[in-house]
């Protein structure tokens, strides 16, 4: 705790680090912006690729560094957003490397920058240069990106853009619904499996995950304080 606190009470690693940091985010939207550009049909590339979460949380951390580096890190706003980001870019590392790098024949360095880097630099970058407190109870404040996409999944995404998503996607399992969990046909019980792994299984860790980092974010600021 006490490194955490010199740290960042020193002015130049703050600045240097936060650089640092918003640099290795826009490093990942730049691959992703680069990829649909190299690819026929751009503008089917960039629907698709803008329909993923992981697309989606690694856009919120570049803009959360991007608006600490305008200094809007006392607003409000900026530390619900923060926190928002936090959670989306830590679902984002784990179901990556726990749920969708054994359908990848290839895990190349753009698939680690986004699922493994920027991650754990964000993460980094939270716990150590911000100094925002949430109430345990207000853990859902971490959830409201991720309910918002999952429940998109099935009342437009997959309806309006199933087909274009698997058209573009071909050797991916589940392309139309984005992710092979979120499809009920990748389950030998169908709706049944995807019920009991993403409400029984997947649901409650991200939600215990969400609370554990609000409680060790809370921890180390009162430790700090003291």
């Amino acid at each position: 705790m006490e490194i955490i606190s010199k740290l960042r009470h020193n002015k130049n690693f703050v600045t240097s680090f936060s650089i640092f940091v918003f640099l290795v985010t826009a490093l990942g939207v730049g691959f992703l912006i680069g990829r649909v550009l190299v690819y026929e049909s751009p503008f089917d590339r960039l629907i698709v690729t803008s329909l993923y979460f992981t697309t989606q949380s690694n856009l919120l951390v570049f803009i959360v560094m991007s608006l600490f580096l305008l200094k809007k890190g006392d607003k409000h706003w900026f530390k619900v957003l923060a926190l928002i980001g936090l959670i989306d870019i830590t679902i984002t590392g784990f179901v990556f490397h726990l749920f969708l790098a054994s359908y990848l024949s290839n895990i190349n360095f753009m698939q680690h920058l986004l699922h493994t880097i920027t991650p754990l630099f964000y993460i980094s970058f939270y716990f150590i240069i911000l100094n925002h407190i949430f109430s345990l109870k207000d853990f859902w404040i971490g959830l409201l990106h991720p309910l918002i996409f999952l429940v998109s999944v099935y009342t437009w995404i997959h309806p309006l853009f199933g087909n274009l998503l698997s058209s573009v996607l071909t050797d991916f399992q589940g392309a139309s619904y984005i992710y092979p969990f979120l499809d009920p046909s990748t389950y030998s019980n169908g709706f049944t499996g995807l019920l009991i792994f993403n409400l029984g299984l997947l649901m409650p860790v991200i939600i215990l995950m969400t609370i554990g980092l609000i409680y060790l974010k809370s921890r180390i600021e009162n430790h700090i304080s003291l």
